[in-house]
């Protein structure tokens, strides 16, 4: 549990920590500058089974799958999102991690199976050197939660199931809310169920975005119904101009789309004076402001004659968009649907019935920092012969979160010039670059379908200035591997990546792969 001003400095209202809280979202007045550059020479395409990075960089690992966290604590396996926590002290902090899925090969007991999915909180610290790494000295606040973890349901599906819900899992991307919980986002759900056949497997149980306080043992994981059930790749979340709590969202597959949340009420901070015994009670109504509100989703459309789109590869084409709700206020989804719960268990279907555009699967979606724009990575779609996918930015009008019509742009889109392909998880530095991991489909990375892409990557995108949308790779993955949920600490100085699902050696040769979590020290 935190102390007092462990708390406030989290909310960024106390003298010592004003500004505290680190996230990916855009925050009213706070305007990083442009990008300034970062000095790396970029690194060319590999397929060494290895994980590269520029000269005069390194990484550490910080945990691989099955290593200890505690007792009866095992690491999960593969490791996705990643979300940085600050303690009181400057040089201790806790790491989320996500744990999206698994390989019978390697896990092939269902029990283990279980235990091996959700997410990882781990104490971590820095050395004499300035790196982030495991605390072995403390691991009080270590813990898992899994498949086995009780949950429960906000908003019209609180009390829908009738019995006890468990687990979270297939967690992939996530975000960090104002009040210092993790966002962990259920994607490929039913996995579990038609790939890796666990019996009695409940659908409907998932596909949510799932509240975790990752100070606070006593919060029980919270699925907000509100924000739709699809197969979440991200959550996005930020404040409007007039407080209400924003979240944006994708469904990681082909021809599906991208969703916005709006709170009915607003997001106030606490005042100084706060209690430590209030911590819980102030935390929980924070959580509420996600259990009221408004689900969107959006809708392109050619200006000249209304007519919907999906957006196109042409690195010039500019559109419009708006947000439409998601209600059974709209005839079209009352006939089909008898409830509220109903319509959000079946949030796909419903945009769909109201005229939403399908996408070229929809990962990440970021709220730039500097300007409050919003950032999708397009991965790509095959049923369109999409393999190179892109990144769209939207303006919505006015700069203003709670619009309903917005602007887009095609700001990078992949190319063999580029030598830049499926665009996946997204996050902004300190000074306003974008870092951009990529996806590529596994027949490409196989040994027949190599070409100049390649293994994986991690990329650079200056948002101005001479390099301004042109990719540069920092980062080349291990063979087989997604380089995924690149998070930044608190002063922007370390960058925490995860390597997931390697098919090689790495990282220790001539043995199994393993994924791990790692930090990389920026200059």
């Amino acid at each position: 549990m935190l102390d007092r001003r462990q708390f406030l400095k989290l909310l960024g209202i106390s003298a010592i920590g004003a500004g505290a809280l680190q996230s990916c979202s855009y925050k009213p007045g706070v305007k990083p500058e442009a990008n300034q550059g970062l000095d790396f020479e970029p690194i060319a395409a590999s397929t060494r089974d290895e994980l590269l990075l520029p000269r005069g960089y390194s990484y550490r690992i910080i945990r691989s799958w099955k290593d200890k966290i505690g007792a009866g604590l095992d690491y999960g396996f593969n490791n996705d999102f990643t979300c940085f926590f600050p303690l009181e002290r400057s040089d201790e902090a806790l790491l989320w991690v996500n744990h999206e899925s698994i390989d019978p090969k390697y896990i092939p007991d269902l029990a283990e199976q279980r235990r091996s999915v959700g997410g990882s909180i781990i104490k971590i610290k820095r050395n004499a050197d300035g790196e982030w790494i495991y605390d072995h000295s403390d691991e009080s606040m270590n813990r898992r939660v899994d498949a086995n973890t009780p949950v429960e349901f906000t908003g019209p599906l609180r009390d829908y199931f009738g019995e006890p819900v468990y687990g979270t899992l297939a967690n992939c991307g996530g975000g960090r809310t104002p009040w210092g919980t993790v966002l962990t986002c259920e994607e490929n759900y039913d996995d579990f169920k038609n790939k890796y056949k666990w019996p009695e497997f409940k659908s409907k149980h998932y596909g949510w975005v799932v509240e975790i306080n990752p100070y606070d043992k006593s919060f029980t994981p919270r699925k907000h119904s509100l924000l739709g059930r699809f197969s979440h790749e991200n959550a996005a979340i930020t404040i409007s101009a007039t407080g209400k709590v924003v979240v944006y969202m994708g469904d990681d597959k082909e021809n599906e789309h991208i969703y916005k949340f709006v709170s009915s009420r607003s997001f106030t901070k606490p005042h100084s004076k706060i209690k430590l015994h209030e911590y819980s009670e102030i935390v929980n109504g924070f959580s509420n402001l996600l259990s009221e509100g408004k689900l969107y989703v959006a809708r392109f459309y050619d200006a000249s004659n209304g007519k919907t789109i999906s957006p196109s590869l042409d690195p010039a084409e500019t559109g419009v968009g708006e947000w439409l709700e998601i209600s059974l206020a709209d005839k079209r989804i009352a006939r089909r649907y008898r409830n509220e719960a109903e319509m959000l268990i079946h949030s796909r279907e419903a945009a769909k019935l109201i005229g939403a555009s399908k996408l070229d699967r929809p990962e990440d979606l970021e709220v730039s920092p500097h300007d409050g724009s919003i950032y999708i990575s397009l991965t790509r779609n095959l049923s369109r012969a999409n393999t190179r996918g892109s990144i769209i930015r939207i303006m919505e009008d006015g700069g203003n979160h709670e619009a309903m019509k917005f602007n887009y742009n095609n700001f990078v889109v992949g190319s063999d010039e580029a030598g830049f392909f499926s665009p996946d998880n997204l996050a902004f530095d300190g000074k306003g670059n974008l870092w951009v991991t990529t996806d590529i489909s596994p027949a490409l990375l196989s040994p027949r379908g190599r070409t100049n892409y390649g293994n994986n990557g991690l990329y650079v995108i200056a948002l101005s200035g001479e390099l301004a949308a042109i990719p540069r790779r920092f980062a080349s993955a291990p063979v087989g591997a997604e380089l995924t949920g690149p998070w930044f600490s608190e002063n922007g100085r370390t960058l925490f990546l995860s390597v997931q699902h390697p098919e090689g050696k790495w990282p220790q040769p001539g043995k199994i792969p393993r994924p791990s979590v790692l930090s990389i020290q920026l200059h």
